[in-house]
């Protein structure tokens, strides 16, 4: 697993999030610019036929998909230059940019053994922890939506991690 994603699979990422085809994607990012793409540049990009993109345009499809700036320079491998004392302004990009270690091994209370999580794990922890956030908001009557939700996220990290610690 790469520590960082490629431009590209930002890219994909929030494209499918959005359930946005590569051709509406084309059109939200060429809307009101002077400069056009196409679906297939995106795919290139996407699947990183295509990596090299003008800093232009990758600012373009930053600010039209409201991409996090801190995660696009981390996958041009320029995370560097915005030092470390910035402070994140989401917990999305706080997950997404670091390595994070999980236990992978423990015996009794004890931690014996960490794993870094996968980009999939990842985003589940994302959804994860914004349900949780939202559960803290809502009223009673959402109590039980919101459970499940959480029940089901984590079923699905304990499910991940247990594959990842047999690898």
């Amino acid at each position: 697993m790469d520590e960082f994603k490629t431009f590209g699979e930002i890219i994909k990422r929030e494209r499918e999030k959005e359930n946005l085809s590569l051709q509406a994607l084309a059109e939200l990012i060429s809307k009101d610019e002077e400069t056009t793409i196409t679906s297939s540049y995106i795919s290139r990009l996407e699947s990183s036929d295509k990596s090299n993109p003008t800093f232009k345009l990758a600012c373009q499809i930053t600010k039209k998909m409201g991409l996090d700036f801190k995660e696009v320079l981390n996958s041009f491998g320029y995370g560097e230059l915005l030092g470390v004392a910035d402070s994140f302004e989401s917990i999305d990009t706080l997950i997404r940019v670091n390595k994070i270690n999980a236990p992978s091994e423990m015996s009794g209370e004890y931690i014996v053994r960490e794993v870094p999580l996968t980009d999939k794990e990842k985003e589940t922890l994302i959804i994860l922890l914004k349900l949780i956030f939202k559960f803290t908001l809502e009223d009673d009557s959402e109590t039980i939506h919101y459970l499940r939700g959480i029940l089901e996220q984590l079923a699905v990290l304990k499910k991940s991690r247990q594959k990842t610690i047999i690898l």
